[in-house]
């Protein structure tokens, strides 16, 4: 559906982005309960509105670009 989307609809009907960024491992899950926290905020606020006339997705991933040391 995202690549859909990129053909099919208007930069003002959705949004893509990406960043890299480095983090210290430890602070992971501090990040992760930020994204959580952020879900919830958003979809509270989407609840709250009364007048609903649309459907969209939102993804977020967070995952580990660099390599393991063994």
């Amino acid at each position: 559906k995202a690549m859909e989307s990129i053909e099919s609809q208007t930069v003002d009907e959705r949004d893509l982005s990406t960043i890299v960024m480095s983090i210290d491992s430890k602070d992971l899950p501090m990040y992760k309960e930020k994204i959580k926290k952020f879900r919830r905020e958003l979809h509270a606020e989407a609840l709250a509105t009364p007048k609903r006339d649309s459907v969209y997705s939102l993804s977020i991933q967070l995952f580990k670009l660099s390599k393991s040391e063994k």
